[in-house]
């Protein structure tokens, strides 16, 4: 959620960067440039150098990549929603239940959660003006939306970890999976996961406070900083920073390490197999073959939101260390604005890519899919028939009223 105000000292207020922005969106931050932030319309007068160049970007050409980007934001966030609902509905079938489901399952609920806090947001930007003004909306952003935001997206970095260690585990020692602590306890885990992160970022319910804002015109509500934060500003600082760098470029360094080890595990499987030097038995083959299988999976997918996620974690790191340079109010700010928006998109792109890598390397995800197409259209193609028969119409002699007989049902062995 896009925060204005802060405090500059001895009770001063002015319009802020938003340096301490944990999850923003893309309307949030279009809404923050229009009242925070004056954009610049030109570069400076200097002469620019050549990288200078590309990061300098004029106010109409932020505005015509933020046109862009809603556009991407309206098609993918539905699309986003109904697979990763496919997601859970497939992992929740007997023939793909196992802990790693369950890791997923959880995942998917936090990605669900996620989505709709987001659709919130569209929908009150297409339908409200200046809603991001109304004092009844901040109190729910502040306390609600921004913190489960934060909390759902950064809790899913870390049940990826702990998944990818758990997947790591299985190609090493599969006929030992069951016995693994990660494997026995998944639901524990991942509500440790979102536990770890929504304690970790508590202290964003007492940051901040909704206060009134005389314009001339009309009076408008912002965020200002509390009395406890501005005691502890470095504190609360610290935690910011190290949320931005341990959930999210950190998450994805653990992920890409166990990944690479995990791929390390697969060739040292598949060079054992070549050879011939595996003496177990047949039962104990279709068990590795199973984890395997759903190994890949799951390195397939993580792997891809690793290189999805990436540019996002740099723009959250390069912020904290250029301030000057990479924020809204810094030399580079319009810049900064568009690779915040992507930002927000590959969250949807993230939230959709485990759909499209479970498709494209499980064939047991592949089966229960048709099955589930082919059980729903059968329902479809069953109503439609029950609701196209054919009644036959006759006339009561005694009322003269039409009255409408069924064709008589056929049981099997009567002439």
């Amino acid at each position: 959620m896009a925060l204005y105000l802060t405090s500059t000292g001895e009770g001063n207020e002015t319009f802020l960067t938003d340096h301490s922005i944990e999850v923003s969106t893309l309307f949030s931050l279009s809404v923050q440039n229009q009242t925070a932030v004056l954009p610049s319309s030109k570069a400076d007068d200097q002469v620019l150098t050549v990288l200078e160049r590309l990061f300098v970007i004029t106010y109409e050409e932020y505005l015509a990549a933020r046109r862009v980007l809603r556009i991407l934001v309206y098609i993918l966030l539905p699309v986003a929603i109904a697979l990763t609902c496919i997601n859970i509905f497939i992992f929740r079938h007997p023939r793909m239940r196992s802990s790693a489901g369950t890791y997923i399952i959880g995942i998917s609920i936090a990605q669900i959660i996620y989505l709709v806090n987001y659709s919130i947001e569209v929908v009150l930007a297409l339908t409200l003006e200046g809603y991001i003004q109304n004092y009844y909306y901040l109190c729910y952003a502040m306390f609600f939306t921004n913190y489960v935001a934060v909390i759902t997206l950064r809790g899913s970095f870390l049940v990826m970890c702990v998944l990818s260690a758990e997947r790591l585990f299985a190609v090493l020692r599969p006929l030992h999976i069951k016995t693994f602590l990660l494997s026995k306890r998944p639901v524990l885990f991942c509500l440790g996961s979102f536990g770890v992160a929504a304690v970790w970022h508590v202290y964003l319910h007492a940051k901040y406070r909704v206060v009134p804002v005389d314009t001339g015109t009309s009076i408008i509500y912002v965020y200002s900083t509390t009395w406890l934060y501005r005691q502890t500003a470095a504190v609360a600082d610290g935690f910011s920073i190290s949320a931005k760098v341990l959930f999210t470029l950190g998450s994805l360094v653990v992920r890409l390490v166990l990944s690479v080890l995990t791929i390390w595990g697969l060739r040292r499987h598949n060079l054992t197999t070549s050879r011939g030097v595996s003496s177990s038995s047949a039962e104990d083959d279709v068990k590795r073959k199973r984890e395997r299988q759903m190994t890949v999976t799951i390195l397939t997918a993580s792997l891809s939101s690793v290189i999805l996620y990436f540019p996002s974690a740099f723009h959250f790191v390069f912020g904290i260390i250029f301030p000057e340079y990479y924020s809204h109010s810094g030399k580079y700010s319009n810049f900064y604005r568009i690779i915040n928006m992507f930002s927000g998109t590959f969250a949807l792109f993230y939230c959709a890519l485990d759909f499209i890598c479970f498709v494209a390397a499980s064939s047991n995800y592949r089966a229960v899919l048709c099955g589930f197409a082919l059980r729903f259209l059968g329902m479809v193609a069953s109503k439609k028939n029950q609701q196209g028969k054919v009644c036959k119409i006759e006339v009561d002699p005694s009322t003269g009223e039409s009255v409408k007989k069924n064709p008589p049902t056929i049981v099997s062995g009567q002439q």
